[in-house]
């Protein structure tokens, strides 16, 4: 598939915001803290996930609303959507635990749901694309907070 550039200017994003003591799940290495930024560059396509930062210009965590969401995010997102099992390795699994973390305040989100993607000209593959596409949503990310710096992140559906 081909996957578009970022328009410029980027057209206005729908805000949302996430409230002040709202709980977010995350699953990550024990070796980090639940709410630890992580601020490793990935100019590569196969190495990290979909909005992780191409130049180490901003950090980033992934957050779920639910232990189901954070588990999609983390374990699930390149297995098969099909009929089959979906087995996850133990590999994977290694070393890494579910965290509960809750905002200290409220917390303002660029929405890529719904509507959210297209008001800014980008369509659903921002948030369901394989790997092979990541390069592409990581420079469509970089767009969108540099479009929107008083953000504090993305929402999307994993």
């Amino acid at each position: 598939m081909t996957y578009p550039d970022p328009p410029t200017p980027l057209p206005a994003a729908l805000i949302t915001t996430i409230p002040t003591d709202t709980s977010l799940w995350r699953i990550h290495s024990a070796a980090r803290g639940a709410a630890e930024l992580n601020p490793t560059a990935r100019p590569r396509v196969r190495v990290g996930g979909r909005f992780d930062s191409l130049d180490g210009s901003y950090a980033y965590l992934y957050l779920g609303d639910s232990p189901a969401a954070a588990v999609a995010e983390t374990l699930c997102r390149n297995l098969p959507v099909d009929q089959s099992p979906r087995l996850i390795p133990r590999a994977k699994i290694a070393g890494r635990v579910l965290s509960e973390v809750r905002t200290t305040r409220t917390v303002k989100v660029v929405d890529l749901t719904g509507t959210g993607a297209s008001r800014i000209n980008a369509g659903a593959w921002l948030s369901k694309c394989d790997p092979s596409g990541y390069l592409h949503t990581r420079r469509w990310v970089a767009a969108i907070l540099a479009a929107n710096p008083d953000v504090d992140g993305v929402q999307y559906r994993p």
